[in-house]
C-alpha cells in the first residue's frame, strides 16, 4: 500500500486494499500507481465465480481418479484451487513415530539433521502444497511460461519437490507394493484468438497417469514395449519399465520410502542407455526435436600468463644482467682503443740514417 505496508504479504496487502476502498469510497492515494493491476485482478475475480461449484460438483469424478488438486492462474496473479484427498490416500507421512506427527504435522518442508559438514536428509514429513507452498507467483512461476510457451498443448512434468502417502501398503500400478505416492502435474494454457486468459492445472498421481497411459497400449507391467512420455525438452515423465530407484535419482527424502521403480522420471531420454540415444538421434533427424549449441566464449579466451617474481629473484636477475652490461661495456673499449692505435702507428714512417 505504502512505504510502511513493504512487510505485508500480498494476501494482507490486498485485504487492506479492499478495506480502505470500503470505508473512504475512493482509491488510495499510494495505490493509484497499481490501479489498473487491482482492476485486472478483481475483473479476473469475478469471471471466475463459478469454477469452485463447477469443480465441487465434478469432484467425486476426479477423486476416482486420484486427481486430488486443480488450479486456475491468471497474469494478474490470481489463483483459485480447489484440493480434496482421495480415498486411501494422506498428505501426512503415517510411517513416523506418533509423537513425531503429532508434533510436526504442520511442517510442510522435510527436516535435516546435520552431522559436521554434512546435511543429512530426513523423512518428509507432510505434503508440499503446489500452489500454497511452491507455486504463489502466478505468472512467475515456471509451470506458468512453459504452458505459455506452449499453447494449445498439455505440459506434464513430475513434481519432485513432495509426494503423497498411501495410508497402509498399497499394491501401485507397477504391480509393487508401495508406501509412497508419486505426483505429476498436468497444465495447459487457455486463450481466446490468441488473448491469453490463463494456465489452468491439475495434480495427479502417478498410478493415474499409468492407467491412462495403458488405454494407450503403454502400461506397465508390459514386456512387449517399453513406452515413455517426455517433454518439450526429452525428459522423461513417465516411463512403463518396471526398474529400481538410485541414489542419484533426486527424489526429495532420500529416505522416506520412496517407490523403487521410478528412477527414469526426470532423466534426459538419451542419456539412459544406447537405444534411447539411437533413438534421440532418429527424432532429431525428424525433427521431433531440434539441437542448440551454446559456446561459452568467455571459456575459451584465454589471456597471457602474467610471470611473477619475488623480490629476491628479481635483485638477481638484475645484478646478473648488470655484471653483462659491465663485461660488454668493457669489450667495446678495448675494441675502440686497438683501432686508435692502429691509425696512429700508420701515420708515423720509420726514419734510416744514411751513410755520406
Amino acid at each position: 500500500m505504502n512505504n510502511r505496508d513493504t512487510h505485508l504479504t500480498p494476501e494482507a496487502a490486498f485485504r487492506e486494499y479492499v478495506r480502505k476502498m470500503r470505508i473512504d469510497g475512493r482509491l488510495p492515494k499510494h495505490c493509484e500507481c497499481r490501479k489498473p493491476l487491482i482492476d485486472r485482478f478483481l475483473f479476473d475475480m469475478k469471471v471466475t465465480n463459478g469454477l469452485t461449484n463447477l469443480w465441487d460438483i465434478n469432484w467425486k469424478d476426479n477423486k476416482k481418479k486420484q486427481i486430488h488438486l486443480v488450479w486456475f492462474a491468471t497474469a494478474s496473479g490470481m489463483i483459485k484451487y480447489w484440493d480434496e484427498l482421495p480415498d486411501g490416500l494422506t498428505n501426512v507421512n503415517p510411517h513416523l513415530p506418533l509423537m513425531m506427527t503429532s508434533e510436526t504435522a504442520s511442517v510442510q518442508k522435510s527436516a535435516t539433521v546435520t552431522m559436521g559438514a554434512q546435511a543429512m536428509p530426513r523423512q518428509q514429513m507432510s505434503y508440499q502444497h503446489f500452489i500454497k507452498d511452491l507455486n504463489r507467483r502466478s505468472s512467475e512461476d515456471q509451470y506458468f511460461q512453459r504452458s505459455v510457451r506452449m499453447p494449445g498443448r498439455l505440459v506434464v512434468d513430475v513434481n519432485k519437490e513432495t509426494y503423497l502417502w498411501y495410508q497402509k501398503e498399497t499394491q501401485s500400478a507397477y504391480g509393487h507394493p508401495e508406501n509412497v505416492s508419486l505426483l505429476l502435474t498436468v497444465t495447459k494454457a487457455l486463450d481466446i484468438d490468441g488473448a491469453l486468459l490463463g494456465v489452468v492445472g491439475l495434480e495427479l498421481t502417478l498410478d493415474c497417469m499409468a492407467k491412462i497411459m495403458k488405454k494407450f497400449g503403454c502400461g506397465p507391467q508390459d514386456e512387449r514395449r517399453w513406452c515413455f512420455l517426455l517433454d518439450e525438452h526429452a525428459y522423461i515423465v513417465y516411463s512403463s519399465l518396471n526398474t529400481s530407484i538410485s541414489s542419484t535419482s533426486g527424489f526429495s527424502g532420500g529416505e522416506a520410502g520412496v517407490p523403487k521403480n521410478f528412477d527414469l522420471l526426470g532423466r534426459w531420454f538419451g542419456s539412459v542407455n544406447r537405444i534411447t540415444e539411437r533413438t534421440m538421434t532418429l527424432l532429431l533427424r525428424n525433427n521431433y526435436y531440434t539441437e542448440t549449441t551454446y559456446v561459452d566464449y568467455q571459456a575459451i579466451c584465454k589471456q597471457n600468463e602474467m610471470v611473477m617474481y619475488t623480490a629476491g629473484a628479481a635483485f638477481r636477475v638484475n645484478a646478473i644482467f648488470g655484471s653483462l652490461l659491465q663485461i660488454w661495456n668493457r669489450l667495446l673499449a678495448l675494441l675502440q682503443n686497438f683501432a686508435i692505435v692502429q691509425i696512429f702507428t700508420s701515420l708515423i714512417h720509420p726514419y734510416v740514417d744514411g751513410l755520406i
